[in-house]
């Protein structure tokens, strides 16, 4: 999967260094995390097995970032402890060093929902404690904290990665932990089969609302310091930034030009700060081109609603931290109290204000061609537009202060060219029906009869939001794709339930009649939570059946 170095690197290439670092990447063979460092620090060194990292010890080398890649890994290869290999890292950092420890969580969500587990690509052994395994295996959050504290002088601070430590797309922390309807790219079975046995979004969701996210996080990234490390934050001293990141967010499926990484900064004092950076030299008009539509949506909207201030400087953009809540858990908060009525007028309000300044007739540019495409029929619809268009206007991007002022944070996409209004209307409720269960409450039909969109118009819509997709990626493979387009098997649950065989498999399980089935080498227990060794429960169900035929 080399085309997606950039987001391997994902998981640590928001860390600040300077060109006097020491860096050494430990359990990364193939070389993507040690390149990542190639222009960013004085040396780079990468170890792939103890005898290499022992003779580190040996010669009293010393680092100012320390990345172990693939901990339980490493030290299941070497038969080390977790904590002596902890130990034996942290002597190897200056007194003002990072060791930051990658590893998977064997009680991560994706494990349940029918995902092979890491180190021996079985299914559930994990979550079954690794029964007649090996000591040394992947540990929980509580058991990592637990191993955590008997090492003396060092403070360390949790990371989650998702969706998982190998192919992240954002990083959480305790300080900005995910909401609801946030977590829903979960299928990135890049190297084997899985199944999928429930909808992880919605499970997440749950786990969110209940506070045990961390938990059930599928990859963790430990910071560690020395306790008397004179750098006290989150980064090293030489880090331009005044504060500690909480959150980070890799927009890596897009071309040169669009892709960025959107940092959430804590300063000492609490207040939080916006940061977005182009991760190629590309990107940098884009950063320039927010700026600009800043000013220009401000001018628009006026009083009606707020931007968030964004500036640039140093090469990064910055942006003010809107306090609030999202728009979307007003939304929310009226689906799950089935209020059909105050729904309807919730979003009738919303159209009312993006709509605001969109008092043109709508008329085609080369620029709206270039980006949205070419349509014969476009001019038969009546379409409105104003001369700058923030087409990005979802739920999430507008949030709602103490005094119910909407503040628009995020105005990435917006065009200084006529756009039809339906469409940035439609957007906005299509994503949102597609994340959460409006339907029920609210038909699609409904909407549709409420901005004034037949079904010749939604095709026209829905063909400018693919145009829109293929302008912004154009011609990079979203790795949801790659996916998709490999050979692993992604089965789901619903597609083997009607395949079981169903049999009584005698007196001792009569209560417990299970339903079961094999298939590519795999196993499901629909009534009785009786999993563990693929390979053992093979053989098992073959004495099951033989009882069941007497």
């Amino acid at each position: 999967m080399s085309d997606f170095t950039i987001v391997r690197q994902s998981l640590i290439e928001w860390f600040p260094t300077s060109e006097s670092d020491n860096v050494l990447i430990v359990g990364e063979p193939e070389g993507f995390m040690a390149s990542l460092f190639d222009d960013r620090a004085a040396s780079v060194q990468s170890v792939n097995d103890v005898s290499m990292l022992s003779s580190c010890a040996d010669k009293n080398d010393k680092y100012d970032l320390i990345l172990m890649y693939d901990l339980y890994s490493f030290c299941i290869t070497s038969n080390t402890l977790v904590c002596d290999m902890i130990r034996s890292l942290k002597s190897l950092l200056t007194q003002d060093g990072v060791l930051f420890l990658a590893m998977e969580n064997k009680l991560g969500l994706k494990y349940f929902a029918g995902c092979q587990e890491e180190q021996n690509g079985d299914y559930f052994t994990g979550i079954e404690d690794y029964v007649g395994l090996s000591d040394i295996r992947p540990l929980s959050k509580r058991e990592l904290t637990d191993t955590l504290e008997t090492i003396s002088d060092i403070s360390y601070k949790f990371y989650y990665p998702y969706p998982d430590y190998k192919y992240p797309t954002m990083i959480f922390s305790d300080d900005c932990l995910p909401t609801a309807g946030e977590l829903n790219r979960n299928l990135r079975n890049i190297d084997r089969d899985r199944y999928i046995l429930f909808d992880e979004c919605k499970v997440y969701d749950s786990l969110i609302k209940a506070g045990l996210f961390p938990e059930f996080s599928n990859s963790y990234l430990i910071k560690i310091t020395s306790s008397d490390c004179s750098s006290a934050s989150d980064n090293l001293a030489h880090t331009k930034y005044l504060g500690e990141l909480i959150y980070t967010k890799y927009s890596t499926d897009r071309c040169l030009d669009f892709a960025i990484r959107t940092d959430r900064i804590k300063d000492d004092d609490g207040s939080e700060l916006i940061v977005k950076h182009a991760l190629y030299k590309e990107g940098r008009k884009h950063l320039q081109h927010m700026v600009n539509m800043y000013k220009a949506l401000s001018q628009r909207y006026g009083d009606k609603m707020t931007i968030t201030g964004s500036h640039i400087d140093d090469e990064r953009l910055y942006n003010d931290f809107a306090k609030g809540v999202p728009l979307t858990d007003t939304f929310i908060k009226l689906i799950k109290n089935e209020d059909a009525k105050a729904l309807k007028a919730e979003i009738k309000r919303f159209i009312d204000i993006i709509s605001y300044g969109a008092n043109e007739p709508f008329t085609v540019t080369d620029e709206f061609i270039n980006v949205f495409g070419k349509y014969d029929n476009i001019d038969s619809f009546d379409f409105s537009s104003a001369t700058v268009n923030d087409v990005d206007m979802i739920f999430d991007n507008i949030i709602v202060d103490d005094d119910g002022t909407w503040q628009l944070i995020d105005y990435e996409w917006t065009f200084d060219f006529p756009i039809p209004l339906q469409f940035i209307v439609y957007r906005a409720l299509y994503f949102f029906y597609q994340r959460y269960q409006v339907e029920a409450i609210l038909p699609w039909s409904d909407i549709l009869d409420m901005i004034n969109v037949n079904d010749d118009c939604e095709q026209l819509l829905f063909a400018m939001e693919s145009k829109l997709n293929d302008y912004i990626t154009l011609g990079i493979t979203p790795l949801e794709k790659a996916v998709i387009d490999s050979d692993n098997a992604v089965i789901p649950f619903k597609d083997l339930r009607d395949r079981f065989d169903y049999f009584d498999i005698g007196k001792q399980f009569e209560k417990d009649a299970m339903r079961l089935n094999i298939e590519n080498n795999a196993y499901i227990v629909a009534n009785k939570h009786i999993s563990g060794q693929l390979e053992a429960k093979r053989q098992e169900l073959n004495s099951y059946k033989k009882t069941a035929d007497k």
